[in-house]
């Protein structure tokens, strides 16, 4: 091979070698530049200031695991506990299903149940101490002991009594003496029927609970459970949705106390809907120190821990949609998707999809005399390959019925898991588009009902691509 480089004489050589330095020390500076206007959040305005007149005497705080409440909540708990108002806690979960966080905290490869169950006893310890912290008592936290990791299978899967889950705890029923309800059965209904209780006998003015949103499935679960008994029972308070767990959130990441809290990006179409909570030095400090008091999760998430401690906290002011009553149907192939009850944020996809076919961008829902429609729009074109599935709470005024519709490879089909799933009878069918599925079906399984729940899924190969929160549209 011909080394040309050799007949080049050394200036030229020389000259090249500088010409090079230059370009990556210029390189190198612009990196550096943009590394540091990264780290300078986005300021995002119009946010306003909560004020505590709304959420009344009594706060009611649910938090899907032990460090939840202080994450998001820390400094909202010291300033209504200032102002001489009641608090309860309501922690939903033990913490005792990241396997992560068990290898770690054992120092054990191979993990047993046992050593799950030592975790989540660890773990609601320190739930007492950073409570104990911020100002709280025993008497002021409830404890519910559902399986870590298995709230969203409560919701979706495990509903009945009769089809119960087990945990990685090693058990189908809450093993813990301190439960709320001792030997808790792990299934949707019984979560159902203990926050009922609670609520009932608590009667909170103002309710904060995980937002519907979120990216973990323990905490959309959690929000799906609040919003499906607030309805069930129409308990009026005032509520509130905050956020943990989300693509760039909090940014800047790691120990920025100087740095406000902003909602992501993704969240800029709704920042009518989002209020901040200003923290003092004392708020932020004490928030800090009760924080540190979880060492356990520190583990494996410290620096996303040190993320919360910021100058503000947020939270988000839920949104009462309606469903449109039409004397015609949609048009199926409109400009824009008509009759829209939710837009997904845009890059929220849990995985990806071939042409981007199972990102879900909105759903739409609408009923007629005699038929309903339910709608969703995808950012790739449909595919045979993906199963999009619909799924509705329908409340009534002494029962809640579920419907679950399946679309695949042109086939539209109603799932009947639970024992109070209703069948959409004959006149069920679907309109396929390039990027929109209509499904069709008898709008009488509405008749004398006040709300619904609605969302839709995608998913390939039994693994979830991307889902369209639950939201409540009353009838």
């Amino acid at each position: 091979m011909l080394n040309r480089s050799a007949n080049k004489p050394p200036g030229s050589i020389i000259q090249a070698m500088l010409g090079t330095a230059i370009i990556l020390l210029t390189l190198y500076m612009v990196v550096v530049q943009n590394l540091g206007n990264i780290k300078t959040p986005p300021v995002i305005k119009g946010l306003s200031q909560l004020r505590f007149s709304p959420i009344g005497e009594r706060l009611l705080v649910i938090a899907p695991h032990p460090d939840d409440e202080t994450l998001a909540t820390g400094g909202l708990i010291q300033q209504a506990l200032s102002e001489h108002r009641k608090v309860k806690v309501v922690i939903m979960t033990c913490g005792d299903g990241n396997a992560g966080i068990v290898r770690a905290y054992t120092k054990k490869n191979n993990v047993t149940p046992v050593d799950f169950r030592l975790v989540g006893k660890v773990r609601i310890r320190e739930s007492k101490n950073a409570l104990a912290r911020l100002g709280l008592t025993e008497g002021d936290l409830t404890l519910l002991a559902y399986p870590d990791g298995g709230l969203n299978s409560l919701w979706d899967y495990n509903w009945d009594y009769d089809n119960l889950h087990r945990g990685l705890n090693g058990h189908d029923h809450a093993p813990y003496s301190f439960a709320y309800q001792k030997n808790a059965p792990y299934c949707g209904e019984n979560v159902v029927k203990n926050l009922t209780s609670i609520i009932n006998d608590y009667k909170p003015t103002g309710i904060v609970f995980p937002d519907t949103q979120d990216n973990h499935h323990d905490h959309w679960a959690a929000n799906a459970f609040m919003q499906y008994v607030l309805t069930k029972t129409g308990y009026r308070a005032n509520k509130y949705i905050y956020l943990v767990h989300k693509r760039d959130f909090p940014f800047p990441a790691g120990d920025e106390p100087s740095y406000p809290l902003d909602p992501p990006t993704a969240f800029a179409r709704q920042m009518s809907d989002w209020e901040s909570l200003r923290l003092s030095s004392d708020n932020e400090r004490v928030k800090g120190e009760a924080l540190a008091v979880y060492k356990i999760p520190a583990l494996v998430k410290q620096r996303f821990i040190e993320s919360f401690v910021r100058t503000n906290e947020l939270v988000g002011k839920t949104v009462v949609r309606h469903v449109r009553r039409v004397n015609t149907p949609p048009k199926f192939d409109a400009p824009v998707m008509p009759y829209k009850t939710c837009i997904d944020p845009p890059s929220d996809r849990v995985r990806s999809s071939p042409g981007n076919s199972g990102d879900l961008d909105r759903v739409s829902f609408c009923i007629s005399k005699n038929t309903a429609y339910a709608g969703v729009e995808t950012a790739g074109n449909i595919s045979d390959k993906i199963k999009y599935s619909f799924r509705m709470r329908i409340f009534g005024v002494s029962r809640v019925d579920q419907v679950d519709m399946e679309f695949t490879r042109g086939t539209v089909r109603c799932l009947r898991d639970t024992h109070n799933s209703l069948a959409c009878g004959a006149g069920m069918r679907a309109h396929v588009l390039e990027k929109r599925i209509w499904i069709e079906f008898p709008s009488s399984i509405f008749n004398g009902k006040k709300a619904l729940m609605y969302c839709v899924d995608s998913s390939m190969n039994r693994k979830l691509l991307d889902r369209v929160a639950w939201h409540t549209c009353q009838l």
